[in-house]
């Protein structure tokens, strides 16, 4: 984007140019660093993760790649019915594909039997383990623990379908975590090729948290405010790449559903404030991935899904870790404030589409805000009927604090189901 403007409660690091100097920093680096994936069967096929893994062995200065495999995957038979479990041949194909690589190489596999057992281990005793249908916060979770286990110092996370993908997104984000010391660094990019894309960002969370700063009975709570303040400061909020210390994934709260994002951005404010975390350009040109569907008629599906869940977290932690108080009437004025917002928001979108040439399509702009509308309301009567609960998985110290073996164990489980696969 090659600005230099600094305009928000962290540090933005702009990508000014391409810089080999950075590979060459990391390489002399004495601490250990692991680049987590988390993924789907499905994608291992893809053109995008088959790019991905074609570049991986430029970054040589990675002590271990942990590829994090879902315990579901699409039916080859039904492929729009249910997913089903992945198996042993799955799983064996995964590590095959990614052997050759200059580095240890781990496949965490949350469907193994020795992982299941190991989750079950944990049972009973008040942690949130993510037991349940597997997901990316279930992965990333599985992955840090495994990354810890293993003694890493500083933990890069990727997603495994990034179209425009190069190796110089993980030394930028390696080296503001290892290098420049930040406990949490997160990605940001263009987010356009032929058209203007990050819809979730541009058309909900964006105008979602100007509403909220508006809001009188927000202002009266400096710490809310400045909490939405820190984050209308990221230039992509729903970014899927990030580094983090070990210090901090220690202590880091995952939420279990499609906000992992942005309550990854709430929980770093929290545990280490916005002076140790800064946002990293990761990238010259837009940055590609795989696209979620809107499903407006399926609330359980696709970007409808996507919003309901980052109003929940987004409101809940408002409600509960900033103290706003949030009536019944306050929530039909977020959701009234919001589509007139989002309305207004678009007119800027669409001239910034036509100065750049770039197709604008006024109706289904306008048709993703009715349906975030609609989640935004769907999320008001969820969170009321599910304030009390913690949606977030529970912290590895937590665990540690609960099971002293926890970790060691984890990390038996993973070199087992390698090893088996050898």
């Amino acid at each position: 984007m090659a600005d230099i403007y600094q305009h928000a409660e962290v540090d933005t690091l702009h990508f000014l140019g391409p810089n080999a100097r950075l590979r060459d920093e990391l390489r002399d680096y004495e601490g250990r660093i692991h680049v987590n994936i988390p993924s789907l069967y499905d994608e291992l096929h893809t053109p995008a993760f088959q790019g991905i893994i074609e570049q991986l062995p430029e970054l040589d200065y990675l002590d271990k790649l942990v590829v994090v495999l879902n315990g579901l995957m699409i039916n080859p038979d039904d492929p729009e019915g249910e997913r089903i479990p992945t198996t042993q041949y799955q799983f064996d194909e995964f590590r095959e594909r990614l052997s050759g690589l200059p580095y240890e190489t781990r496949v965490v596999w949350d469907n193994s039997d020795g992982m299941r057992d190991f989750l079950r281990s944990l049972e009973g005793k008040e942690l949130s383990l993510g037991n349940g249908e597997p997901g990316k916060g279930k992965a990333v979770h599985l992955g840090n623990g495994y990354s810890l286990g293993t003694d890493a110092n500083e933990i890069v996370h990727q997603d495994a379908d990034i179209i425009t993908y190069s190796p110089e997104m993980i030394d930028r984000l390696a080296y503001a975590s290892a290098i420049l010391n930040n406990d949490f660094a997160k990605a940001f990019y263009g987010r356009y090729k032929g058209k203007l894309y990050g819809r979730v960002c541009r058309d909900f969370v964006a105008p979602l948290i100007q509403v909220l700063l508006e809001m009188e009975d927000v202002k009266k709570v400096p710490k809310a405010h400045a909490f939405l303040k820190y984050l209308e400061g990221f230039r992509y909020a729903l970014s899927g790449e990030n580094a983090q210390s070990a210090d901090y994934a220690m202590k880091e709260h995952i939420a279990s559903d499609w906000a992992i994002e942005i309550n990854q951005l709430a929980d770093a404010y929290k545990l280490c404030g916005p002076h140790n975390i800064c946002q990293v350009e990761i990238m010259e040109g837009p940055y590609d991935h795989k696209h979620q569907e809107i499903c407006r008629d399926e609330r359980n599906k696709g970007l409808h899904r996507m919003a309901r869940e980052i109003s929940k977290s987004l409101l809940r932690n408002l409600v509960r870790k900033h103290r706003v108080v949030l009536t019944p009437s306050h929530y039909r004025t977020i959701r009234e404030a919001f589509i007139e917002k989002a309305y207004g928001f678009i007119h800027r979108y669409e001239d910034d589409a036509r100065i750049n040439g770039l197709p604008f399509n006024m109706h289904e702009e306008k048709t993703m805000i009715d349906t975030f509308s609609e989640a935004l309301g769907e999320a008001e009567h969820e969170i009321y009927e599910n304030l009390g609960v913690d949606p977030t998985l529970s912290s590895w110290g937590r665990i540690l604090s609960a099971d002293s073996s926890a970790i060691d164990r984890l990390v038996d489980v993973v070199e087992r189901d390698n090893r088996k696969a050898a």
